[in-house]
């Protein structure tokens, strides 16, 4: 199932159970596929979507050798000012605001990981 697929697949899900929310935010679906959307021209390679408590939305992307978690928290607060990427290849990592050129620039390294 595709990256897109499963967001609207959460989104179309249950609101919440008894450990709070399992959809996303209306605010947070809305800007995780604008960015998506936005990301288009970069192939969207399988990944693992989900939700937080808070309805915050994660996208995985976990290779052997490479990671990209892209995380779009439903509330914003001193330490998170809004939607980030964290990058992981081999032992170097680094975190960075998420925009749409980035998000492109780290898929396509992704992809070039596995040849």
């Amino acid at each position: 199932m595709t990256v897109l697929q499963q967001l609207v697949e959460l989104w179309e899900g249950p609101e919440q159970d008894d450990y709070g929310r399992l959809r996303p935010t209306r605010k947070v679906f809305k800007e995780v596929m604008c960015l998506l959307i936005e990301v288009h021209l970069v192939p969207i390679p399988t990944g693992c979507v989900s939700a937080d408590a808070e309805g915050g939305v994660r996208i995985e992307w976990v290779r052997p050798r490479m990671n990209v978690h892209l995380v779009i928290p439903s509330n914003r607060n001193y330490w998170c000012n809004g939607a980030y990427i964290f990058h992981k290849f081999d032992d170097d990592y680094t975190t960075e605001d998420a925009t749409p050129g980035r998000l492109a620039h780290r898929l396509r390294q992704l992809k070039c990981s596995q040849i």
